[in-house]
């Protein structure tokens, strides 16, 4: 192999290596907003708020659209969607002292999943959530990510207490889908609210942000660039000798 073939086969080599460790994603969940806002920037939050002063419907395949994010309630069964924004009275199951929130499903003969199913703007890569249910009890949520990622047996808390939720990754998600898993048709809703969303900020899932190069890519682009500077001596060494 000639001195130019070798030199570019290196550092093709070491770019190849460069861009295979940069593109590994890192997750990270946190169980507490403050949290999770500190890991995150440009956070907008959707609140459900001054859209109905009691119950007001979006069981469609269009549901609701806020600020670029679209909410559907899915039962996999008839109806096929069911999703409410309610502005509860105080007391009521649907208080949680937070004003308005955004209630899924009622009815799942068929599967007993009921899902709220979020669709996000471009680039996402941070999210949070309050997440209850319409009973005084706890109970649980299976959520699953556009990236792969699942998160089983996240709990809700008795009312009135909200339980928070939030992700950071290195991966833009573009749908995530909250299922609360229920054991019959008559048992609760799944209810959300305050849903944020926003940047994993540099450092908040572990990692640098989204297509910023990994410490162990820069080691490894050094350790490439080392391999062409010692291919250069040696061969300025033999011409010298000459």
């Amino acid at each position: 192999m000639s001195h130019r073939n070798t030199v570019l086969a290196v550092a093709a080599t070491a770019c190849f290596l460069l861009a295979a460790v940069t593109a590994r994603g890192s997750t990270i969940t946190y169980s507490d907003r403050t949290a999770w806002a500190a890991a995150t920037t440009g956070a907008t939050n959707i609140n459900f708020e001054g859209i109905t002063s009691t119950y007001l419907s979006f069981s469609t395949a269009q549901g609701l659209t806020i600020d670029g994010v679209t909410f559907i309630g899915l039962t996999m069964s008839t109806p096929a969607y069911e999703l409410w924004v309610v502005n509860p009275a105080p007391g009521s199951e649907h208080d949680f002292g937070s004003g308005s929130v955004l209630k899924g499903p009622q009815h799942d003969p068929s599967v007993l999943n009921k899902t709220v199913r979020v669709s996000l703007p471009g680039g996402v890569t941070s999210f949070g959530v309050d997440l209850m249910s319409n009973t005084p009890g706890a109970h649980t949520f299976t959520i699953m990510l556009s990236t792969g990622d699942i998160f089983t047996n996240v709990p809700t808390y008795p009312r009135p207490t909200p339980s928070f939720f939030g992700v950071t990754t290195t991966t833009a998600i573009s749908q995530i889908d909250f299922i609360l898993k229920v054991a019959n048709s008559s048992e609760p809703s799944p209810l959300l609210d305050n849903f944020a969303f926003g940047m994993a900020s540099l450092g908040g899932a572990g990692g640098p942000e989204p297509g910023a190069e990994t410490p162990e890519a820069l080691t490894l682009l050094l350790v490439g660039s080392g391999l062409v500077m010692i291919h250069f001596m040696r061969r300025r060494r033999g011409c010298l000798a000459t």
